[in-house]
């Protein structure tokens, strides 16, 4: 996770996720974490502006991970890679965020990643998310939940 601060090691980080998660996979007790490491590896890929490389990181976790494509992990990592291959509209991407955040939380370096991937892809467009995506997760000022509200 520390790797990935830095522009410079993203490749690296990525790649220390997926040997992470496919190690996870070798025992029955991890298993479970294995969809969240191949998730990390797949940010990392779009945080370089690497779609060619995510999308061919979210195939080696489906093979290694059967599951990974129904599970909550993988829905995201198809959204969202789907959005940047297609540089949809970023409000696209702010619901995306909210909808998996209503039901699991994104953490601190997730919020991080995801502010990286948006700005590799949707420079233009909801200065906001920024702070939005680095603010805290149980703040919300906004009790209806309106734009202003992505966490």
């Amino acid at each position: 996770m520390l790797l990935a601060d830095d522009e410079d090691n993203l490749e690296r980080a990525a790649g220390l996720f997926v040997e992470i998660a496919e190690s996870a996979m070798q025992k029955n007790i991890s298993k479970f974490h294995a969809k969240a490491f191949f998730q990390k590896g797949v940010f990392c890929h779009l945080a370089m502006g690497d779609t060619v490389g995510a999308q061919e990181a979210v195939e080696n976790a489906c093979m290694a991970e059967p599951r990974f494509p129904q599970g909550r992990e993988g829905a995201l990592v198809y959204n969202i890679l789907e959005l940047c291959k297609e540089r949809s509209d970023v409000n696209e991407f702010k619901q995306t965020l909210q909808n998996y955040n209503q039901i699991t939380a994104l953490s601190n370096w997730e919020g991080d990643i995801l502010i990286k991937i948006k700005n590799k892809f949707f420079p233009e467009g909801d200065a906001a998310l920024d702070d939005e995506l680095a603010g805290d997760v149980d703040a919300s000022e906004d009790p209806v939940g309106g734009d202003d509200d992505l966490l």
